[in-house]
């Protein structure tokens, strides 16, 4: 068996026999180790100037080293690295703050050059993520709006000022592809919040009446084409909606019937709704409950006004011995003045026309 080296059959340290054999019995290792401990002073200017000749080539072995390192003990570095942030949370989250403090601007300069080299890798990470925490990112996104509802409306009606055009292009894109969406949104929040919408109609009647007149004015076209298209569903709803409104129905009517023949003046079905209650549902001239009509004291064909102070509460047999012909009045003097009351203060159609609280005048 060959010898380790001329006088000994191993290291007389370690006892190995893989290292060469250096001098006095050791291996190059132990004799190394030995040189160092005896020689501290002369190691340290030695290996100084080793790492100043060959940084790149440390850096290298040092990244090589680390990369092989994680890949081998990643479950074991995320533990231990959870268990140091759960014992000093305060402390490295103090850290964090103060280092951020100081390096803003290097910071957000790598973060910036990361994103633009790591797009793709970035895009494909988040989604992964939304996929697997969908609804924990929608509870928490939710109850963030609801605790910052001012913050978002500032920032979204910024947003629209300073991206006009590619938000109205979102808009539109986005109201294309998810129709049916919209329409069950929209019909459940109708549902939900019936006394809202009663409560803002009646709030901004005239500004909703302009945009309707000026979207349809807009088109034309296709308001033409929509008719013409949905007749028959055209025709069932509005003879429910006849069914549903009668007072509405016949206040549209009474409105066809002053604009044809020129006459001034104009009334709701509300306003017909509160003749009837003011006269306690009866007729004012005999006096019975049955089969009421809303009578013009002047007709529409003798050049009598269509508005609320006008208006006489009849059956129908009344109405029909009245004719066009007189011009009986049956109200009382207080009705003619709760008429008269009402109309000034709640009508908003008789701005232009001069009514007096002293009731009966025309």
């Amino acid at each position: 068996m060959k010898k380790w080296s001329q006088k000994y059959d191993c290291c007389q340290v370690c006892g190995t026999t893989t290292f060469k054999h250096h001098a006095h019995g050791m291996c190059s290792s132990c004799k190394s180790k030995y040189w160092r401990e005896n020689n501290k002073e002369q190691s340290k200017k030695y290996a100084k100037k080793y790492r100043k000749e060959n940084k790149e080539l440390i850096k290298q072995r040092e990244k090589e080293y680390n990369r092989k390192y994680q890949e081998k003990n990643r479950e074991k570095i995320k533990q231990r690295n959870k268990r140091y942030y759960e014992e000093n949370k305060e402390r490295v989250l103090k850290s964090q703050k103060k280092y951020y403090e100081k390096n803003k601007e290097r910071y957000s300069q790598y973060q910036k050059k990361y994103r633009e080299e790591n797009k793709e890798q970035l895009q494909g990470q988040a989604k992964r993520y939304y996929q697997k925490n969908k609804e924990h990112i929608k509870q928490r996104t939710k109850q963030w709006q609801d605790e910052n509802k001012e913050h978002c409306k500032q920032r979204s009606k910024q947003y629209r000022e300073e991206n006009k055009e590619s938000a109205s292009l979102y808009a539109k894109q986005w109201q294309e592809d998810n129709k049916e969406y919209r329409k069950q949104y929209s019909k459940q929040w109708r549902g939900e919040n019936k006394e809202y919408l009663k409560e803002y109609r009646e709030e901004n009647k005239e500004r909703i009446k302009q945009n309707a007149k000026k979207w349809n004015d807009e088109n034309e076209e296709h308001c033409k084409r929509y008719r013409e298209e949905n007749k028959e569903r055209i025709m069932k709803y509005n003879e429910q909606w006849r069914r549903d409104n009668p007072e509405k129905a016949k206040a549209f009517g009474a409105r066809r019937q002053a604009l044809v023949r020129n006459a001034g003046g104009d009334h709701t079905g509300r306003d017909r709704e509160f003749l009837r209650s003011l006269a306690s549902y009866r007729c004012q001239c005999c006096n019975k409950p049955d089969r009421l009509e809303v009578d013009h004291i002047i007709p529409l064909a003798r050049g009598g006004r269509n508005d609320i102070t006008n208006l006489q509460i009849l059956c129908r047999s009344c109405n029909a011995k009245k004719n066009d012909v007189r011009f009986t009045d049956y109200r009382s003097y207080e009705f003619k003045q709760a008429v008269s009351l009402y109309a000034y203060r709640n009508v908003a159609a008789y701005e232009s026309y001069p009514l007096r609280l002293a009731a009966g005048i025309q």
